[in-house]
């Protein structure tokens, strides 16, 4: 349930704690046991937690046991047993030569914190702030549904909301979001909104931290900078806190870093068990969470994979090697562009599910790609020339210039759907929705890479001063950080709070339902008996009455209608239900006994009105009583039909 009162950001600091400790102690724990090292722990340890539990949540169900805390500490003692023989088995591994001293990762992840939580909290300005999207409901909806039901399962996600639809949701976040609300009480939208400031502010600088160290060196002015740059952008991590909103696709970017730099550390040392182990509870983590994550590292990982091979094929000592290198990068091209391709030909929901057609210029495109600044949000100068240096700077290694054709691909893909938006293009694009935000949350890896590469160098931190003490790199790191802050203005902060802005307006310019609204469905909510059946169209608000009372709605949300033939039945025609006997057979036989009009709607299209005008329109109509009304809202009560 939620509440219609406002809950504050400070009342709910012991929530953001439990989530905080649910993320990080079961994983980090964990792995600490199986001797991983401080940067591993650090940007593993949530994504590893992501993995286990939603693997957990699906057996439990499997077996018949209902989802618990009860159940969470068995499993996390499990985890924490797996880990121990993992470290015994590993004794005799030696540690790596070089890691990022504690002072540089701690100082470095809670600055990137503070940077990251300051627009989330205060734009939102309260932990239970709803962000005014068409997808709110639907994931509130299944938090909610998880915690009545004591099941977690990813497998049973879809039906909490869509009887008619069982089969695999990616429901890592809801999942997670429902074990908080078991373990604090608290509401379902203070449980949603502390995840995804944790996810945005913590989990997500400590994965890039843990990816910055793989690929630009282990050293303390990476550990310090990689974090901080990876929270300067406005497409990722803060866009999706409201957008959409794209809780699933928030938390899947989040750790989407740590798979791919476990990813990375394998292509250099594959001979390690435990390491492939890890990778595999990773991105069954990352799947759980959203396929754009998966699809994300395919492209990232492809493009240091491929890059290693062509490496290889050049360099290898011996010309078998050689020879195999380049077949398999043949391979790896072919083979993934043919799955690629056969999949978009097989997933045409996924290929359709946006409007066709460009929605910018060439020019503007090139100006997202560039300077970070997806659909017309505030370019990023700075950030963006220092993109530009690092593109430099990482073509002069063979190490890191995979990630300048990661960033080219990426880059290619955003201008595919956002400028071109052919019915080819889309086979290429098809895992992200072509939905251009999506593969613009995905360029921030790349872009934070090459940001961090140049501000590296900047502070001297190369070959060149190796050999300087590391106190004194340090403090040179922390110069050129304060610097950039000092440049871009807190790391782009009024930027990254413009993008936030539209989607938590003040009451009286809510889009889905206002703070006065929610009070106002709470009071009519009163006189209805529990489990009561409430038809309301879900355009105008009315649907969020399931949030605040125990009954059920007959349009959960907007997406709720177009299946099933009933539904859109009463949708259409509700009102003549006492007068047409199969509107009144259907009416009975769904239980639909009350009904709420009034409330602005969302949208103005023909799809947001004329599905629902059945509803709307049971004001006056017979055998539909007036109870009374609270706000933009009135309640009805169906009296039967015409026949008795």
């Amino acid at each position: 349930m939620i509440s219609p009162d406002v809950q504050s950001w400070s009342g709910a600091a012991p929530v953001l704690l439990a989530t905080l400790a649910l993320l990080l102690l079961p994983g980090g724990v964990a792995l600490r046991l199986a001797r991983a090292d401080r940067v591993v722990v650090l940007g593993a340890a949530g994504p590893l937690t992501v993995g286990v539990l939603t693997l957990a949540g699906v057996l439990s169900s499997v077996a018949g046991l209902a989802w618990s805390p009860l159940v969470l500490v068995v499993v996390t003692l499990l985890a924490w047993g797996a880990g121990a023989a993992v470290g015994r088995a590993r004794r005799s591994v030696p540690p790596p030569a070089t890691a990022p001293t504690p002072w540089a990762l701690v100082a470095g992840s809670g600055v990137a914190a503070v940077l990251a939580a300051w627009p989330l909290l205060t734009v939102t300005g309260a932990a239970d702030a709803l962000p005014q999207q068409p997808d709110t409901i639907f994931h509130l909806e299944t938090i909610r549904a998880m915690v009545e039901q004591h099941d977690v399962s990813t497998l049973h996600a879809q039906s909490f909301v869509r009887p008619d639809q069982t089969g695999f949701y990616p429901a890592a976040f809801h999942a997670v979001a429902a074990t908080v609300v078991q373990l604090t009480g608290c509401d379902v939208a203070v449980a949603a909104g502390s995840l995804a400031v944790v996810s945005a502010a913590l989990l997500w600088p400590a994965a890039m931290t843990h990816l910055a160290t793989t690929v630009l060196g282990r050293r303390d002015a990476v550990a310090l900078l990689a974090p901080v740059v990876s929270v300067a952008f406005t497409a990722f991590p803060t866009w999706l806190a409201g957008y959409g909103v794209l809780w699933p696709n928030l938390l899947g970017q989040a750790l989407l870093p740590a798979a791919l730099a476990v990813g990375l550390g394998l292509l250099r040392s594959p001979r390690s068990p435990a390491g492939w182990v890890l990778l595999v509870l990773l991105v069954g983590g990352l799947g759980a969470a959203h396929p754009n994550a998966v699809a994300g590292l395919a492209v990232l990982g492809g493009a240091a994979l491929g890059w290693t091979l062509v490496v290889l094929a050049v360099r290898a000592p011996r010309p078998g090697h050689r020879l195999l290198a380049a077949a398999a990068a043949v391979v790896l091209v072919a083979g993934g562009g043919a799955a690629w391709y056969l999949g978009g030909r097989l997933a045409p929901s996924m290929r359709e599910s946006n409007p066709p057609g460009p929605e910018m210029s060439w020019r503007s495109g090139l100006v997202d790609v560039l300077f970070s600044a997806p659909r017309s949000s505030p370019a990023l100068w700075v950030t963006g020339a220092l993109v530009l240096l690092g593109l430099v700077l990482a073509l002069r290694r063979a190490r890191t210039a995979w990630v300048p054709l990661a960033w080219l691909v990426v880059g290619a893909l955003y201008l595919a759907v956002a400028v071109v938006d052919s019915p080819r293009t889309r086979l290429l694009t098809w895992p992200w929705f072509n939905n251009s935000p999506r593969l613009a949350v995905l360029l921030v890896v790349p872009m934070a890479l090459l940001v961090t590469a140049a501000l590296v160098a900047l502070a001297g931190a190369g070959r060149r001063v190796a050999r300087e003490d590391g106190r004194r790199g340090l403090v040179r790191a922390a110069a050129v950080g304060a610097a950039f802050l000092l440049v871009t203005l807190g790391a782009n902060a009024s930027a990254r709070a413009e993008v936030l802005r539209p989607y938590f307006p003040a009451d009286d310019r809510a889009t889905w339902v206002s703070r006065a609204e929610l009070r106002a469905l709470d009071d009519l909510g009163a006189d209805l008996p529990a489990g009561a059946v409430v038809a309301a169209n879900p355009w105008r608000g009315g649907s969020y009455l399931g949030l605040l009372h125990d009954v059920r709605m007959l349009f959960p949300n907007e997406k709720t209608l177009p299946t099933d033939p009933v539904q859109q039945l009463l949708g259409r025609r509700l009102d003549e239900a006492a007068s047409d006997p199969e509107v009144c057979a259907a009416a009975t036989r769904l239980d639909v006994g009350w009904a709420i009009t009034g409330g602005e709607p969302a949208s103005s299209s023909r799809g947001a009105t004329r599905p629902y005008e059945g509803v709307d329109g049971v004001d006056g109509a017979q055998g539909w009583e007036r109870v009374r009304t609270a706000g933009p809202y009135t309640l009805y009560r169906f009296a039967g039909c015409a026949d008795g």
